[in-house]
């Protein structure tokens, strides 16, 4: 049966966890709960624990492929040669 844990981090961390957890289409739950089954199957190691790596979520979206989808339309002829370079 699962139990519930509850941690407490700051809001600016926590909105950056929900924003990366949103990009990696999973939820901030099943992300920690994944964390949580790893660190016990491996007895806390390998853990590393790293210095904070400010993420900045307008930079993260830029990287995410087709996160511009649907911002906007190509012209049906795209894929057609140009007139300049028709013979």
């Amino acid at each position: 049966m699962p139990v519930q844990l509850t941690t407490r981090v700051d809001e600016a961390t926590r909105a950056q966890f929900n924003n990366l957890c949103q990009h990696l289409g999973t939820t901030p739950s099943n992300t920690l709960s994944i964390l949580v089954k790893d660190f016990v199957n491996r007895n806390g190691h390998p853990l590393t624990i790293a210095p904070p790596k400010v993420i900045d979520s307008k930079e993260a979206r830029k990287k995410m492929f087709g996160c511009m989808r649907g911002q906007f339309d190509l012209p049906e002829d795209f894929n057609e040669p140009m007139e300049e370079f028709q013979e």
